[in-house]
């Protein structure tokens, strides 16, 4: 889509430059659109993140977790609860505030009880750095696949794994 929708701008902005620049032909004409591949993600059900937030809260992935609890209370994206900031976030009334990185709303979303915790667990730093999770922020700004691998270490051990078929399989073994 991003491919498309990238060549169809290109396309129009040539076809109404071209005569101006001196081209006979727009250059972006000929090439073709891909086709879309549309993905049907399943959601985890209430097992499943029972299951993945547990295994968030050992040791190995504490670093992770804060932003594993952040998407499931918020259904916020990866780089939105990285970059959580301070000043969005209102305990006193239980709501956050944020402009999102999709569709550059502003949305107010409610704290739910797991998240509060998890925030103010880090409520003695608001004064130091603007970010709820300075860390995750920081990767998430030089390194995002940093947090990505961290997730799926955590549902690996939660027993998910990929498939090539797009659908969620959980391992049947007792290894979790």
């Amino acid at each position: 889509k991003t491919w498309n929708d990238g060549l169809k701008l290109l396309r129009s902005t040539f076809g109404q430059l071209r005569h101006k620049a001196g081209l006979t032909d727009n250059p972006f004409k000929g090439i073709p659109t891909k086709e879309v591949e549309h993905v049907f993600r399943e959601p985890f059900s209430v097992e499943d993140l029972t299951l993945i937030l547990e295994v968030a809260k050992r040791k190995e992935h504490e670093f992770i977790r804060p932003i594993i609890i952040t998407a499931a209370c918020t259904a916020m994206r990866r780089g939105d609860c990285a970059s959580l900031r301070w000043s969005g976030v209102d305990l006193d009334e239980g709501f956050i505030t944020v402009k999102t990185s999709k569709t550059g709303q502003t949305v107010d979303i409610p704290i739910f009880p797991m998240l509060e915790g998890e925030i103010r667990s880090r409520s003695r730093d608001r004064n130091v750095n603007e970010f709820v999770f300075p860390e995750q922020a920081e990767m998430y700004q030089s390194n995002p696949d940093g947090l990505t691998y961290r997730l799926r270490k955590v549902l690996a051990d939660a027993g998910f794994r990929d498939q090539s078929d797009e659908t969620r399989e959980r391992r049947t073994d007792d290894s979790v």
